[in-house]
């Protein structure tokens, strides 16, 4: 199978497990395309987005992943982490009274 191919598959399948919320399985795949093609940006911000699912914070998928990417593609992955998770402990609190659908809190929380 050519690597173009092999690519197309294993983003293909991490779409798939990520559609499934297997976000390991799904990184696994995204880490196949990378490994095939360094510069495939969207594999690693694919990469980040499962770990942002899995829970890692910030700086743990930062750390993961940034030493593996060119630092030409820091900037664009480092957009896609910020814009991915909540970065202040008020936006974090705000978003958990949204889930539990505690209006009022929210609402608090919001002005």
């Amino acid at each position: 199978m050519s690597t173009h191919l092999q690519i197309q598959h294993h983003f293909s399948q991490g779409q798939l497990c990520f559609s499934q919320q297997d976000f390991a399985a799904a990184i696994e795949h995204f880490q196949q395309c990378a490994l095939l093609m360094p510069s495939l940006v969207e594999a690693w911000e694919n990469i980040a987005v499962c770990m942002a699912n899995q829970g890692l914070t910030h700086s743990e998928i930062q750390a993961a992943i940034f030493p593996q990417v060119s630092s030409e593609h820091h900037p664009k992955l480092q957009h896609k982490i910020n814009a991915l998770l909540i970065n202040t402990d008020a936006e974090r609190a705000y978003q958990t009274a949204l889930r539990k659908m505690d209006l009022e809190l929210s609402l608090k929380l919001f002005s």
